[in-house]
């Protein structure tokens, strides 16, 4: 009986240590296709979709964490490949590429404490046409993630 009760902590423990992720991918790949769809919108043809997370202007004020955004549910700077991206049209690419007419890039998510809110930043340009960049905000309703408002940043 000893035995049988050791084995059963033994197992239970293991179970704790492996439900426990390092990056929550199912979050941020469900903000990420949603911001996708509002890319696909915007673009209606091919596009690429810049590989790197990383903000160009960091330490402008927009882009900063902040007391109710301060959580990144993976690394701060992400890349990719380990999330389903589900596009109708665009392609990730590495920043590197020569074909840059059409690109989109979006931040990492960032989070509130109780994954409960979300802010993205996108930045899209449209070949000789100029581009943009806003804020995109989400909220968790109902347990589905729901756009709620947008923020131009700068436009060109």
């Amino acid at each position: 009986m000893k035995q049988i009760v050791i084995i059963l902590l033994f197992l239970n423990l293991v179970n704790v240590n492996y439900s426990q992720k390092k990056c929550d991918t199912v979050t941020v790949n469900k903000i990420v296709n949603l911001q996708l769809k509002i890319a696909d919108k915007q673009f209606n043809r091919p596009y690429i979709l810049l590989k790197t997370t990383k903000l160009f202007k960091k330490e402008r004020k927009n882009f900063k964490t902040n007391s109710v955004y301060n959580r990144s549910l993976c690394k701060r700077y992400m890349t990719w490949d380990n999330l389903y991206i589900n596009s109708k049209f665009g392609i990730v690419k590495t920043d590197t590429t020569k074909d840059l007419e059409y690109t989109c890039f979006i931040s990492t998510p960032m989070f509130n404490k109780d994954k409960t809110k979300c802010r993205v930043m996108m930045s899209v340009r449209h070949g000789e046409w100029g581009g943009h960049g806003s804020l995109y905000f989400y909220e968790k309703k109902g347990g589905l993630w729901k756009f709620v408002r947008t923020g131009m940043i700068w436009i060109s």
